[in-house]
């Protein structure tokens, strides 16, 4: 199993070499003591670094990824090289910006590996801000919605895709999240996506909200599948009869 997926040798009477493909922020901050974070889920690139002994420190800039990422780690003023860990979210979200965090991780990783780390956006809404019960939504273009139901006692199920007129009533969507599919008529609870506010959340810190990966890639509810070209000679139409 790839060092991403486990923490090892964290203390007496606990998490010596288990396996954490799931994992919560106060376990990789014990293990790996510092976390460099980034998202760019919405229109707002988000990075943060967080220590283990130290107050959490983020940076938002409002601008495409390509550039965001560069600039809000500028104004944080630490080099990637320094962290003991990368953390990303992985969606629901713009697909640009999460991929464009993902070749960046991916390419500091190829200089040195480090543990990485992904969350959700929907599920760290649903353990902090979301509403009991309520459905939290984004975009999944084509008429259809990522959609997280949360029941009264806060517990979740999948991510589900839900085409527009099979939503319920009670929903619940991220701001500055960039949506093309017309936003359903029923009434909408917006819900700040300032991760100054959700990870200092006392939910978050405890919730298991982090996957272990040994690629970062963008959420997805099935994988890809791709079409055999097989390739032929082109020949001219055949004429029709008159």
């Amino acid at each position: 199993m790839p060092d991403s997926a486990r923490l090892h040798g964290v203390g007496p009477g606990g998490l010596a070499d288990q396996d954490l493909s799931m994992a919560n922020l106060a376990q990789i901050l014990t293990q790996y003591q510092t976390l460099l974070v980034l998202d760019a889920a919405s229109q707002v690139v988000q990075v943060g670094w967080l220590a283990r002994d130290a107050a959490p420190r983020w940076v938002a800039v409002e601008e495409e990824a390509g550039s965001g990422l560069f600039r809000a780690l500028d104004q944080l003023g630490v080099q990637p090289g320094e962290a003991g860990a990368f953390g990303f979210c992985e969606g629901p979200g713009s697909i640009l910006g999460i991929r464009t965090a993902a070749v960046a991780l991916a390419t500091w990783n190829a200089l040195r590996e480090r543990p990485l780390f992904a969350y959700r956006s929907l599920e760290l809404l649903a353990a902090t801000v979301a509403p009991r019960p309520s459905t939290v939504i984004a975009d999944a273009r084509r008429q259809t919605w990522h959609a997280l139901a949360i029941d009264d006692e806060g517990q979740t199920g999948e991510i589900e895709r839900r085409p527009t007129e099979a939503l319920p009533s009670n929903l619940a969507m991220p701001e500055k999240f960039r949506a093309w599919t017309p936003l359903p008529t029923t009434p909408i609870t917006m819900l700040t996506y300032d991760l100054t506010v959700l990870w200092a959340h006392p939910a978050a810190l405890t919730a298991e909200l982090w996957r272990a990966t040994a690629e970062p890639e963008a959420f997805h509810h099935e994988a890809a599948a791709y079409v055999q070209w097989t390739p032929g000679i082109h020949r001219a139409p055949t004429p029709s009869a008159p």
